[in-house]
């Protein structure tokens, strides 16, 4: 088959394939946007394909936008080696007048159990927008679980705690894990679980608006704290009725600070196009160092999928481990 977008993700299989075998994966990005004509992002995912499909300014109604989402699953399935019940597609922005069209032949309640660096995660194929681990924070993950030995690690908007698994693994004495929302909780415990490990009093998961949390009393200060909020959020779950990063961002480190021990470590990380860093802004008595190009995996390179930033109290100086 002589097709570009089948030939670049050949190309691209073949350049990961050894980084993945190293890497002990069975879940990572294998099409970015390459290709103009094909504006889509794919992960695969132990088996699975997962497709975000964008609007082409081509697909000027629904049968050409169809046929377009056709020809895509014929491509991946013979690029891949999977069969059409294996590729789920999801839509950042879903076409006038499709919506009903997908929802006939949307499945629900798909999962995959994937591995990442020796660890075990669930992932949701089919329900939502988000599977339940964001792949493009692999390498933070393993940051935290480098510095976790004998501390205790607070996780912040934890989504399904991927990072606390992390850091149990790294031998945390003590978490935290902070998430508004009753199904990642639950989700979280999941994940643990799969690796052997339990909700206890040493390592407690809290449903609970991490801004209500962080403004609270503070009965307990971490070593290591992961802050990976969202862009923005509205939820009526939350007593603040808007939150932006991009104008928040200023308060919410200085209530991290206030819960990090003096030479603890603050991984702070967004995906906001916008986002800029006023470090004059910040408290004074800490150290900021802008660690994005350390975190990007292989399988985003050349993507500006988020920044990362890696602050500390007191502590200008840092070793290769920290």
């Amino acid at each position: 088959m002589d097709h570009p977008l089948y030939n670049r993700l050949l190309k691209w299989q073949k350049h990961l394939k050894k980084w993945v075998s190293r890497q002990n994966l069975t879940c990572y990005r294998v099409y970015n946007r390459d290709l103009t004509d094909y504006p889509m992002i794919v992960d695969y995912l132990d088996g699975a394909l997962v497709v975000w499909l964008y609007p082409r300014t081509q697909d000027t109604d629904d049968v050409s936008a169809v046929r377009h989402r056709e020809e895509v699953l014929q491509l991946l399935c013979a690029a891949f080696l999977v069969a059409p019940r294996d590729v789920f597609f999801k839509f950042r922005k879903i076409q006038k007048g499709l919506a009903a069209q997908y929802e006939k032949l949307a499945r629900k309640n798909v999962t995959k159990i994937v591995t990442e660096s020796g660890l075990r995660f669930e992932l949701n194929v089919s329900d939502y927008l988000d599977t339940g681990l964001f792949l493009d924070h692999r390498i933070a993950r393993g940051m935290v679980r480098d510095l976790a030995k004998g501390k205790r690690v607070l996780n912040l908007f934890s989504y399904t705690g991927s990072f606390t698994c992390y850091a149990i693994a790294g031998g945390a004495i003590a978490t935290e894990t902070v998430d508004i929302s009753n199904r990642y909780s639950d989700w979280t415990r999941r994940n643990f679980a799969l690796n052997g490990y339990a909700e206890s009093a040493n390592h407690r998961i809290l449903t609970q608006d991490c801004l209500d949390y962080l403004n609270g009393p503070v009965r307990r200060h971490f070593d290591v704290i992961v802050c990976d909020p969202p862009t923005f959020s509205n939820s009526k779950k939350m007593k603040k009725s808007v939150f932006s990063i991009d104008e928040d961002y200023v308060p919410l480190i200085a209530a991290c600070l206030n819960r990090l021990t003096p030479n603890g470590c603050l991984l702070f990380s967004t995906n906001s196009r916008k986002f800029r860093m006023d470090v004059a802004a910040l408290p004074e008595g800490i150290h900021v160092k802008e660690i994005t190009a350390q975190t990007i995996p292989k399988d985003f390179e050349g993507s500006k999928i988020h920044r990362s930033w890696r602050i500390r109290k007191d502590s200008p100086v840092f070793s290769a481990q920290t």
